[in-house]
């Protein structure tokens, strides 16, 4: 009798093992498809006036985002050729709309610009064949043009 018992409790021993490993290879495989989701949902973002776009996860690491509304200030002399062209490649970039343009006091021009989603604005700035120097305080951008 007893080896019967033993048989009957080794068997359920075994099925039990059976199914807590079915329950771990489920939960595994669900926990990669959940992640492999996630990598997909990275939102690319346009950093280039050529289109070249960059998985936001790595963008990240590297530079500071910007969303909302962000300050152009460019110090004189403003040359008018780099100036218009730095904003048809501005209005290029995804999610980005320039709101205003105008005039400082000092002769400088200010431009205010709305972000949707987060972009390596400084990043891109600095990337310009347009400018010479950019650098930025909170929303605020500094820039010198070439």
């Amino acid at each position: 009798m007893d080896s019967k018992e033993e048989k009957k409790a080794k068997k359920e021993a075994e099925k039990l093992a059976e199914e807590q490993a079915r329950k771990e290879a489920k939960e595994a495989k669900r926990a990669k498809k959940e992640e492999k989701k996630a990598k997909e949902e990275a939102e690319e973002i346009d950093i280039t006036s050529t289109g070249e776009t960059v998985k936001r996860k790595t963008v990240q690491k590297r530079q500071k985002l910007y969303k909302g509304e962000v300050y152009l200030l460019f110090q004189p002399p403003v040359d008018a050729k780099n100036l218009e062209s730095l904003k048809n490649n501005l209005r290029r970039l995804k999610g980005l709309k320039i709101l205003l343009t105008g005039g400082t006091a000092d002769g400088g021009i200010q431009i205010v610009i709305s972000t949707s989603k987060p972009i390596p604005l400084l990043t891109y700035l600095r990337e310009s064949p347009e400018v010479e120097k950019a650098m930025s305080k909170d929303a605020t951008f500094y820039i010198l043009l070439k």
